[in-house]
């Protein structure tokens, strides 16, 4: 019992520890002030902060439009691209910290998050928290991760990466444990959909793939057969949908109500393909074209595969060369060019896929290096990776902050931010019929009507102006139109009436005054019935899950006496 309880202790001081120095080596270009990286996507990650925490302060939640982008024409971005994590930074802005703070403050969070997620999942499945910790440490300072949040600022990316390590947990749990863990599978989906899309796009066709690969296997194929594991699995993503609702029925809405930038594909992921020579780099940075290598800790411990043998565990192998193979995947020496008119596409850029390799083939080294743990060596080699890791984290950052950073760090105020509201990458969230003016900010900022400008005023997101006898009938508005928006009009003897509202040809809201009424209107947005109704859907199956989880704590704790 002792004993027990020391080990517990021990590893309690070396997680403290680890986590301790994956936050100052990551974070520690962060010393410097003013924010460093790719300026655009910081912009206009910086953008949806400022817009969450208007709406907040505004009683608004979820967030539909943010109104803050295009001096008051307000952005979409909520509908398509999730924002539910960044309520936290929005948290911290109203809380009074500044938009330097409240980012490095929130990336460090993630770091932190991210470690200990990846932490557990890789004791569960490697059943030694000593390679437990050993992979977390490769996993968290590895030249693509300090990369994609230092230089990239790929915020919702990295957010997404807190979670790949409960997929592939959940995986392993189904086809090699009992499958009471198949839980851990919805998390990670749920929790990928509401950070990046993309990231879940790959994890469903990596996930797929390793079902159909286990289907096609004698000895696991009986798996998908015991009512009692598959059941979990439906029930599980049954769940996950509903609590998903919320975001992904909204989303689905508003792509089938109009045509907007992300069905003009702006690139096309052959495009964007690395030389092989990348992977070696002893330093890495990136934009749209990858140039970060494995690592050199990473690259040594390659041939770790051959000087130990065949694992005993079969999934470490498989851990071992999908990691490779995904990791060949970001280069030239796949054929990405046939996958440019597919869905595939959807990629952008093969540097996606790195996550992913990198956390199987980490997973594959720790679990190999786990089956030798007895060996004299071992604990010489647990340290001398983690020493090696922490050393090329600190070069990486160094280098990449002297040779590139310098050159993108700015020392963000809450009026810059105001003033540049137009940035929103390649605009896939804009309507493509929306005239470049908007997006460049030259568009006037009134009600158009027959080529007549009509006074209007702002209030918290909505527009209001009065129409009279002489007015035509349709009234351009200046917001960008999303399905939602609605148009109240209130005559002279102070009764409403809803007047129609559709896309204008400009990619506008357009007001429709077809039967001459004259009064003040007022154009606003409001959820549209799938959003509350998807919205319900979203809170009672999280207040179910609470529910179940109550009744299921009380119930061992009976057991227990």
């Amino acid at each position: 019992m002792l004993k027990n309880w020391s080990e517990r202790k021990k590893e309690i001081c070396v997680v403290i520890v680890m986590l301790l120095l994956i936050v100052l080596v990551t974070g520690f270009p962060y010393l410097k002030n003013g924010i460093s990286g790719y300026d655009k996507d910081l912009l206009y990650h910086l953008l949806r902060v400022e817009g969450i925490k208007d709406a907040l302060l505004q009683g608004k939640f979820p967030v539909h439009i943010y109104e803050n982008f295009f001096n008051g024409y307000g952005y979409g971005s909520p509908l398509f691209y999730p924002d539910l994590f960044f309520v936290i930074p929005a948290i911290l802005r109203i809380l009074g910290f500044s938009p330097s703070v409240t980012w490095k403050l929130f990336a460090l969070l993630l770091t932190t998050t991210a470690s200990l997620s990846t932490y557990f999942c890789f004791k569960y499945i490697i059943r030694d928290w000593r390679y437990a910790v050993t992979g977390t440490t490769l996993l968290m300072l590895s030249q693509f991760y300090l990369a994609d949040l230092m230089l990239r600022v790929g915020i919702s990316e990295y957010l997404a990466f807190i979670f790949l390590p409960m997929l592939v947990a959940g995986i392993y749990d189904f086809f090699q444990r009992d499958g009471k863990k198949v839980y851990l599978m919805g998390i990670a989906f749920a929790g990928m959909l509401l950070s990046h899309t993309i990231m879940t796009f790959i994890g469903i066709v990596i996930t797929v793939v390793i079902f159909i690969m286990m289907f096609l296997h004698p000895q696991k194929r009986k798996l998908f057969f015991e009512k009692k594991r598959m059941g979990k699995l439906i029930i599980t993503a049954f769940v996950t949908l509903l609590g998903t609702s919320y975001y992904l029925f909204p989303m689905l809405e508003q792509m089938k109500s109009a045509d907007y930038g992300y069905l003009l594909p702006w690139v096309h992921v052959s495009e964007y393909v690395q030389p092989f020579s990348v992977l070696f780099y002893s330093t890495g940075y990136f934009y749209n074209v990858a140039y970060v290598g494995v690592g050199i800790p990473l690259l040594l411990l390659v041939f770790c595969r051959a000087i130990y043998g065949r694992p005993k565990n079969k999934w470490a192998d498989g851990f071992y060369f999908s990691g490779i193979f995904l990791f060949l995947m970001t280069t030239t020496l796949f054929p990405w060019r046939l996958l440019d008119n597919t869905i595939f596409n959807m990629l952008q850029f093969p540097f996606r896929l790195y996550p992913y390799a990198l956390c199987f083939f980490i997973l594959g080294i720790c679990m190999i290096l786990s089956e030798h743990s007895e060996k004299p060596q071992a604990k010489t080699i647990r340290g001398l990776i983690i020493a090696l890791t922490i050393f090329f984290g600190i070069w990486q950052n160094y280098t990449v902050l002297q040779e590139y950073i310098e050159k993108y760090t700015t020392d963000l105020s809450e009026e810059f931010i105001a003033r540049n509201n137009n940035y929103v990458g390649r605009g896939e969230w804009l309507p493509i019929s929306l005239e470049e003016d908007v997006t460049t900010l030259t568009a006037a900022g009134v009600v158009l009507c027959d080529g007549k400008e009509i006074e209007t005023t702002r209030f918290q997101g909505s527009v209001e102006f009065t129409i009279s006898n002489e007015n035509g009938i349709e009234y351009e508005v200046p917001l960008i139109y999303y399905k939602g928006y609605r148009a109240v009009l209130t005559d002279e003897k102070n009764e409403t009436r809803e007047l129609t509202v559709q896309e204008s040809e400009h990619g506008l809201v357009e007001v429709q005054n077809e039967t001459g009424l004259k009064g003040d209107v007022r154009v606003f947005y409001q959820e549209t019935w799938i959003q509350r109704i998807s919205n319900w859907i979203s809170i009672l199956t999280v207040i179910g899950i609470l529910l179940m989880l109550v009744m299921k704590h009380r119930k061992s704790k009976k057991k227990s006496e």
